[in-house]
C-alpha cells in the first residue's frame, strides 16, 4: 500500500469523523422548571438571590447586540456566585456569545445569586432546575 493512499485514508477518516453529528444531550422542555427570567438591555445587574432545589440546573443567555456598527462591542457575561449566609463564592464565570444563545450546566441545590455585566447587547438570563 502506497503512502499516498494511506493519506487518502486518513483524510477520509477525518472528515468523515469530522461531518458526524455529535452525541447531544436530552434536555426535555417538560422537564426544567424556569425560577428565575431577567431582561434588559445594555447594563449590568445584580440579581436578587434565588434558591434552587434541584441538584442539577443550568443558566440559559440570550443575546443579541443593541447598537450593532462601527466601533460597538457587545459583549456578556455572567458570573454565578453560590450564597452561604452573608459570604458568596463566585462558582462558575460565562462569557457568553453577544450574538446567540448560551447553556451553561450547573450542579448543586442552594441558594444564589447572577452577576450580569453587558456590554451593547440586547438580553435575557433564564435560571431553570432539573425536575
Amino acid at each position: 500500500m502506497s503512502w499516498h493512499l494511506i493519506g487518502r485514508l486518513i483524510a477520509l477518516v477525518l472528515l468523515t469523523v469530522a461531518l458526524s453529528p455529535s452525541p447531544t444531550v436530552a434536555s426535555p422542555a417538560g422537564d426544567w422548571t424556569l425560577l428565575q427570567s431577567w431582561s434588559d438591555v445594555q447594563s449590568s445587574l445584580t440579581t436578587p438571590p434565588f434558591e434552587v432545589t434541584s441538584p442539577q440546573w443550568r443558566v440559559l443567555i440570550e443575546s443579541q447586540p443593541a447598537n450593532p456598527g462601527p466601533g460597538a462591542n457587545p459583549s456578556i457575561e455572567v458570573t454565578v456566585y453560590r450564597l452561604n449566609g452573608t459570604d458568596r463564592t463566585q462558582v462558575d464565570r460565562v462569557q457568553a456569545d453577544p450574538s446567540s444563545r448560551t447553556e451553561r450546566m450547573e450542579t448543586g441545590a442552594g441558594r444564589y445569586l447572577l452577576f450580569i455585566d453587558a456590554q451593547s447587547t440586547q438580553w435575557t438570563v433564564r435560571v431553570e432546575e432539573l425536575q
